[in-house]
């Protein structure tokens, strides 16, 4: 991905309670449907990486079951 998406995609993210509160709602509507959820933290930055993995692991275990993360390089 280009650098100039990468850094728009970070701001975006969760720059805004409005817009964590979004991204929340999209992952739990995947846990809703999904046996397997992929959360891809490659383009993430570090601060969103933790955003995104400390809201993962305060999930109900059913639902943590269905996270898997994206680590590897592209």
């Amino acid at each position: 991905m280009p650098e100039d998406r990468v850094e728009a995609f970070n701001r975006y993210f969760s720059d805004t309670p409005r817009n964590w509160r979004k991204q929340r709602e999209t992952i739990q509507k995947h846990l809703d449907k999904a046996d397997i959820v992929p959360m891809d933290l490659r383009y993430l930055s570090e601060e969103n990486k933790d955003k995104l993995k400390a809201y993962a692991l305060s999930l109900p275990q059913r639902q943590r079951d269905k996270v898997i993360f994206v680590i590897g390089v592209e």
